[in-house]
C-alpha cells in the first residue's frame, strides 16, 4: 500500500503521530 508509505513519511515529519507509530499502532 503506496499510501501508507506516504502517510509514514508525513508521519515522521508530523512527529505527532511518531507516537502512535512507537505504540505499534500505526495503519497496519
Amino acid at each position: 500500500m503506496l499510501d501508507v508509505d506516504v502517510l509514514d513519511h508525513m508521519v515522521i515529519g508530523q512527529g505527532r503521530w511518531v507516537s502512535l507509530k512507537e505504540r505499534g499502532l500505526g495503519f497496519a
